[in-house]
């Protein structure tokens, strides 16, 4: 009983831990995004706020890796423990995520737009221009001295209150500002904008009703489908890995999937209704067949290694 509590116990302080890493990453994230120079930084409460479920929902998904890794420090195999862990792998797929994500869309489902407004006394670049503005932006017009980058001339110089581009606007994106962006790595984005991915389905399989959300939640099987790993090897360190990489493997297969870099796989599927379509099909079987093969791995490993002790 004691092993159960202290596996439940470590389940929900995993949840906590990355609920306040939530609170503080998506706070500086929102933060850079709102930034323009020249304008002094304004507190925006909506950040921490959408950053309590933003690192709830990303501890659910990786809430599976953190338990298999406690059960790899604790090595007493109980099937009190495995019954443990998989009522967990149910409770935080079918109760706690859906629970989370209506919370969510009940407190945070207004948030301030972007400020868009530029300052003057900055040169700004876009990937053809460099733009120094005079005046500040105003309906996205400004006073400006623009010059080609690649040609730079008198010729090719633009002076006045231009209206600026859409491709200006765009360029910057997702920051208000080019003279931020330009000063941030692009990477932590591109790892914010994958999970943001993961958010938008879930998000859409909860709006569609309960039969595209058991069909999304194949993802969370496929996650806590790893447990066999936990004694692939003698050795813990192999086992952290195993898991570890596991992990890795399925969150890139279901990014891939999901934003269309497998288009193919949608269309092995010729049947679909009114309640869900070909692409959460397939998402669900090709979640529940990798999940298989974990599963039969490990009792594979578990037969092999029980027989060695």
């Amino acid at each position: 009983m004691k092993n159960i509590l202290k596996l439940i116990m470590h389940y929900f302080l995993v949840l906590l831990f990355f609920m306040v890493a939530g609170i503080f990453v998506n706070f500086l994230y929102d933060s850079s995004l709102r930034l323009v120079a020249g304008i002094p930084f304004s507190f925006n409460g909506f950040a921490l706020k959408k950053g309590i479920f933003l690192g709830l929902e990303i501890g659910l998904i990786f809430s599976a890796v953190f338990s298999c890794t406690n059960r790899i420090k604790n090595e007493k195999r109980k099937v009190s423990l495995f019954i443990t862990y998989i009522v967990l792998g149910f409770f935080s797929w079918l109760f706690m995520y859906p629970g989370i994500l209506n919370l969510e869309n009940k407190f945070c489902s207004e948030e301030k737009e972007l400020n868009y407004s530029l300052t003057s006394g900055y040169f700004r670049e876009t990937d053809t221009r460099s733009v120094y503005f005079i005046s500040d932006e105003k309906n996205g017009s400004a006073q400006i001295v623009s010059i080609d980058k690649n040609f730079p001339s008198e010729n090719t110089a633009v002076y006045g209150n231009v209206k600026l581009s859409s491709d200006f606007v765009e360029d910057c994106k997702p920051f208000s500002d080019p003279l931020v962006k330009k000063s941030y790595a692009d990477f932590p984005h591109r790892i914010y904008n994958a999970f943001s991915t993961f958010f938008y389905y879930s998000k859409k399989a909860l709006n569609d009703g309960f039969l595209s959300w058991i069909l999304f939640s194949s993802f969370g099987f496929l996650l806590w489908s790893i447990y066999g790993f936990v004694i692939f090897s003698p050795w813990k360190l192999i086992n952290f890995f195993m898991i570890f990489f596991s992990t890795v493997f399925i969150i890139i297969l279901d990014f891939l999937y999901l934003s269309n870099r497998i288009p193919f796989l949608s269309d092995l599927v010729l049947f679909s209704n009114n309640l869900v379509s070909n692409f959460e099909i397939m998402f669900a079987v090709l979640n529940l067949s990798v999940g298989l093969i974990f599963i039969i791995l490990g009792c594979i490993i578990y037969a092999i290694r029980r027989r060695k002790l």
